[in-house]
């Protein structure tokens, strides 16, 4: 699974993205939106495996050139930070509910 995520003026938005099996079938699916709030979502059957891969990996450079992160990443510059103790602890706990939500 992928999950991106990039800030612009104090808000968040994510796209996250995977390719699974349902029913049998090869599917990529994408879901996007602001951190927060349910987003959309999108299925895209593919004749295989592969294509759907090479699919997501496209897809994923293309939204890193528009300046999402890696989800983990931030996380870590977080951990990072000069802030206080218990401001990253309740930062994060608030950013992985938030990310759990979707």
């Amino acid at each position: 699974m992928i999950y991106l995520i990039k800030t612009v003026n104090y808000q968040s938005y994510f796209w996250q993205a995977d390719v699974k099996e349902k029913d049998g079938k090869v599917v990529l699916w994408r879901r996007w939106g602001r951190v927060g709030s349910w987003g959309q979502k999108i299925e895209k059957e593919y004749p295989g495996r592969k294509q759907a891969q090479d699919k997501l990996r496209k897809l994923e450079e293309e939204k890193i050139n528009k300046g999402y992160e890696d989800a983990q990443s931030i996380f870590m510059d977080l951990a990072d930070s000069p802030f206080s103790p218990w401001v990253d602890q309740e930062y994060l706990e608030r950013r992985m509910k938030e990310i759990r939500r979707g």
